[in-house]
């Protein structure tokens, strides 16, 4: 049964109309009219109200089984929908953690001011504030839909903080990169391996860690990325699924330099059934930053990422190719990935020149 009543009032001349209703969790809602001009309009105000409201909550029941969940068991339900990895499982967990005591609040209840008590006493950066506040908007909206546990998602009114400029990775230059190879060369050869297949082709290190023999083309000079090494469980690593699923699949060209590294590489390695390019172990992420940085202290391996990028547009590569090419869409490329260097600075002194010669 739908329970609901109207309250009228008068003020400065003007009619105003409150239309209180119980939502389907039994909470007491309210929506109202104002500045209207007589008693009679502002019960046809009204009833417009009632049927809005009406309709809007017709339009799912609410299961049974998940009246009065609260948000830690129903966060579960919907990290379950987005089929997340792993990685992003722990960082989506940890993330709703901080809001405490909210936890344990049924979803149905959670109020603003609720949720802004439980970040009263945080004391975190405010690119983390924003990763928590977004963590449990996503939740909140799933409970709006398709759950249809509520009408409305009270974190949608929090202000989300300002983080500022994004930080750039920074990107090396010719002469950096150069220097850094010939650099690796006095540690383990499955690091300068790494290091080279990182900054002539943009992999991400756990892409690397995923190759195998069999994805090498030595003959068309090709690299096929379809899979990628990490935490699949809880203290468990493997391969798994792209970062981008199906759509973070491509085929990368290996430039010449590449190709020598990988053929010297190859005939100093026992073949094995499964292909790896790592049959003495697999290459650690932690150990290859900490050689680099022996060679350049402020990069790291996702520099060599952010280095073949910043290469290819320096040199005049459109924007969408080189998102193809990295994995990753426009708007990361973008966001992340565009810095204005010393490359693309003298590429345009040169255009610059060329054009009004």
């Amino acid at each position: 049964m739908f329970t609901y009543h109207f309250s009228f009032r008068e003020r400065s001349k003007s009619w105003q109309v409150i239309l209180s209703y119980k939502d389907p969790s039994g909470r007491w809602r309210q929506r109202s009219r104002q500045g209207l001009p007589s008693k009679k309009a502002a019960k046809a105000a009204g009833a417009e109200l009632l049927q809005r409201v009406q309709k809007m909550l017709s339009v799912t029941p609410i299961d049974p089984s998940l009246i009065g969940i609260r948000l830690k068991e129903f966060s579960e339900y919907v990290f379950r929908d987005r089929h997340l990895s792993y990685n992003s499982l722990l960082a989506y967990r940890y993330a709703l953690q901080k809001f405490g005591s909210l936890l344990s609040r049924p979803v149905q209840e959670i109020t603003y001011l609720d949720i802004q008590r439980a970040m009263a006493h945080w004391d975190c950066a405010a690119a983390t504030r924003l990763l928590n506040i977004t963590c449990l908007k996503l939740v909140m909206s799933y409970a709006v839909s398709p759950y249809h546990l509520r009408n409305d998602n009270p974190a949608n009114d929090i202000k989300l903080p300002k983080t500022g400029r994004r930080h750039k990775v920074r990107a090396l230059t010719r002469k950096e990169f150069s220097h850094l190879l010939q650099a690796m060369e006095a540690f383990p050869p499955k690091y300068r391996l790494a290091c080279a297949i990182a900054g002539y082709t943009g992999m991400r290190f756990g892409e690397i860690v995923a190759l195998t023999w069999y994805d090498i083309d030595f003959k068309q000079q090709q690299i096929h990325v379809t899979k990628q090494y990490g935490r699949i469980s809880r203290g468990k690593s493997g391969i798994r699924q792209l970062k981008n699923g199906d759509k973070g699949c491509r085929i990368l060209p290996i430039p010449l330099p590449l190709l020598q590294i990988l053929q010297q590489y190859r005939h100093t390695q026992p073949l094995s059934f499964s292909g790896s390019l790592w049959i003495n172990g697999r290459p650690c992420n932690s150990n290859l930053n900490r050689y680099l940085r022996k060679v350049i202290p402020d990069i790291s391996v996702h520099s060599l990422r952010h280095t073949y990028a910043t290469f290819l547009l320096a040199n005049g590569e459109d924007i969408k190719t080189v998102s193809a090419l990295l994995g990753d869409t426009v708007t990361t490329v973008l966001n992340v990935y565009v810095d204005y260097t010393d490359d693309m600075r003298q590429h345009a002194a040169d255009t610059i020149n060329r054009i009004f010669a």
